[in-house]
């Protein structure tokens, strides 16, 4: 027993298991804390690889959109090329747009779908980067491109990281309008120099008088009657034509003079009104006097001021508009407010059948009419004729008559024009017609008539202050022609000259798969 109970308590060996647990229990942290710092290493090590690669692949991006920007300026240069050698009447912003694009997509084809390899990276933690790229095309956004480029490394292709970014090719370049020159195809560059300039017969008859000068290319210019020209006369002594009784007329004549041709007109904006009639028209819209009287001023794209509710209605307009009718009647007065910008109005169908139009605002107003075309009443009375341009792309001829009284510009790219009844006209009449006949009274000054196309009639005591181009002139009776300098500004024209782009990429957000 005693033996027993000294053994218990013997404590020999106890402090060597407790030495033995202590160094198994320092060397399983140790163990672990090597563990996981070398997992901690490991992880450390692939996040710097799979950032490097984020890179390498970024880098992919930005050499395949370096290329893309050369290819857009080559593209540039090949359509500016293209456009300079272009006839002036084709050249517009519109066609060198066309001109880019065509280049662009000619340009860019070779390079879709097929893969770009880019391995010419310094190495990174001595493995060599490589960029894998591919380029196609936005099937739903016109001139929109995608780029795809996979970063990953030659030793671990496994290991990768892909980017997308779309670029679309956008058109800003700077611009003028070429408006003037010497040489003889400029457009709209012509400033008259005579009270008349035809390309055949000027013949005065009655009391007709031209207080100014003339000139002829081939035709005769014949006086008859009481008929006079103040000025000088361009042409040969045997296209000079005059009864004896008129004395000596000779030291009148100078030499002819070349005629401009129809290159004097400004370009009829065809293009302009095709991108108009595209506009929808304007929701409906009531003029409400009180619950028992109202009535649609705007109905299914109708404009219709014809009654005496809508009479003094202000139409505002924020932007370009569109109306298949533009109708004033019953002596409605029609104030228009452009605001402070210029506007452009497409109308399918203008009559101004008994009515007012007076137009507020400091911008222009560019009316284009395709059909028809009526004006009886009076149109910016009083006001600034630079300020309205009324285009016509109609056949059927136009009379205007009675006491309308009208400040704006007009031009007729093919319809015949009349004018008749004692009018006031204060603005250019442009005309690709045949035929311009002015009958009674006319009010206007510094008031150019461009038509090199028509023969131009003057009857009835109709009264010219300006300059007239035209084909033919017959003027007969009290009719008379008194050259001014012109007081009003010809339709923008010319052509337009293209300089250098200021914007020809649109990156988009660069996102990853």
């Amino acid at each position: 027993m005693q033996k027993m109970k000294k053994s218990l308590l013997n404590d020999e060996g106890f402090s060597f298991l407790l030495v033995f647990l202590t160094i198994v229990l320092v060397t399983i942290l140790g163990l672990g804390l090597l563990a996981v710092s070398s997992n901690s290493l490991k992880l450390s090590k692939h996040e710097r690889e799979d950032q490097s690669i984020y890179y390498i692949a970024e880098a992919g991006v930005n050499y395949e959109k370096a290329i893309l920007l050369e290819k857009a300026n080559e593209a540039y240069q090949s359509a500016k090329a293209e456009y300079d050698r272009l006839p002036i009447q084709q050249k517009k912003y519109e066609k060198f747009v066309e001109l880019y694009e065509e280049n662009i997509k000619s340009i860019i084809e070779p390079l879709l779908n097929n893969e770009n390899i880019i391995n010419n990276f310094e190495e990174q933690l001595g493995m060599q980067p490589i960029a894998r790229i591919t380029l196609k095309q936005d099937l739903d956004t016109n001139l929109r491109y995608w780029i795809t480029s996979i970063g990953t490394y030659g030793e671990s292709p496994s290991q990768k990281r892909e980017l997308q970014q779309s670029v679309d090719f956008v058109l800003d370049a700077e611009t003028t309008n070429n408006n003037g020159g010497d040489d003889e195809e400029n457009l709209n560059t012509a400033t008259p120099e005579f009270a008349v300039q035809t390309k055949g017969n000027i013949k005065l008859t009655g009391g007709a008088s031209i207080k100014g000068d003339v000139a002829t290319d081939i035709g005769i210019i014949s006086l008859d009657g009481g008929s006079s020209i103040s000025g000088t006369v361009g042409a040969s002594s045997d296209h000079f034509q005059y009864p004896s009784w008129m004395g000596d007329l000779s030291r009148k004549l100078t030499q002819s003079r070349k005629y401009p041709g129809s290159s004097i007109l400004p370009l009829f904006p065809l293009e302009k009104m095709q991108q108009l009639s595209k506009l929808p028209v304007p929701p409906n819209q009531e003029v409400i006097k009180d619950p028992h009287n109202k009535t649609f001023i705007i109905n299914n794209g109708h404009f219709l001021a014809d009654n005496w509710m809508t009479n003094n209605y202000t139409l505002q307009l924020n932007g370009d508009t569109h109306f298949k009718q533009f109708k004033v009647d019953q002596n409605n007065t029609l104030t228009i407010n452009v605001g402070d910008t210029d506007k452009n109005l497409y109308i399918e169908d203008f009559n101004i059948l008994q009515g007012h139009i007076k137009i507020v605002g400091t911008g222009k107003l560019n009316v284009y009419i395709n059909n028809t075309f009526n004006l009886k009443g009076s149109l910016n009375r009083n006001g600034n004729a630079n300020q309205i341009n009324l285009y016509y792309n109609g056949a059927s001829a136009i009379t205007i008559a009675g006491e309308t009284q009208s400040a704006a510009s007009l031009y007729s790219k093919q319809a015949n024009l009349t004018f008749t009844g004692g009018i006031g006209l204060t603005g250019n009449i442009y005309a690709g017609a045949t035929k311009v006949t002015f009958n009674g009274g006319s009010n206007s000054n510094g008031q150019h008539i461009i038509a090199p196309n028509a023969s131009v009639i003057l009857e009835g005591g109709a009264h010219i202050k300006g300059a007239i181009i035209s084909d033919n002139l017959l003027a007969n009776g009290g009719t008379s022609v008194t050259f001014t300098e012109g007081t009003i500004q010809p339709p923008s024209s010319g052509h337009t000259e293209i300089g250098d782009p200021i914007t020809l990429i649109k990156e988009n957000e660069l996102v990853e798969q």
